[in-house]
């Protein structure tokens, strides 16, 4: 599937994002990287082998990374990898910046950013 100005518009209210930040969304999901590598790698393999300290962050409004997901499958691969210095935190109310999440688009993040 090819993400499209149109497809955009339709998900996101006018009101919410701009033409910029459309283009900027779809040229990021167009481009080669994307679904070659981002929406194929499964990161369970590598996570086996950390034997490192481990701070995992999620943001609980985050739509791009649902914690519900994500969590319980980095943690497994964690516990399988005999990681036993691992920390897996879901930070209430924010989105994919680590923002408070008012208005949640259907990426995770506001079309108003504001500051980091």
């Amino acid at each position: 599937m090819r993400f499209s100005h149109k497809l955009l518009k339709e998900l996101i209210p006018e009101s919410q994002i701009n033409d910029v930040a459309i283009n900027a969304t779809v040229n990021q999901f167009n481009s080669p990287w994307f679904p070659g590598f981002f929406l194929h790698h499964d990161p369970r393999p590598v996570l086996e082998q950390v034997s490192v300290p481990v701070l995992a962050i999620f943001g609980e409004k985050d739509l791009q990374v649902p914690h519900e997901l994500n969590v319980p499958e980095i943690e497994a691969a964690l516990q399988r990898g005999n990681n036993e210095d691992a920390t897996v935190r879901v930070l209430p109310g924010l989105n994919h910046l680590f923002q408070q999440a008012g208005n949640r688009c259907p990426f995770g993040v506001s079309a108003d950013r504001g500051n980091l």
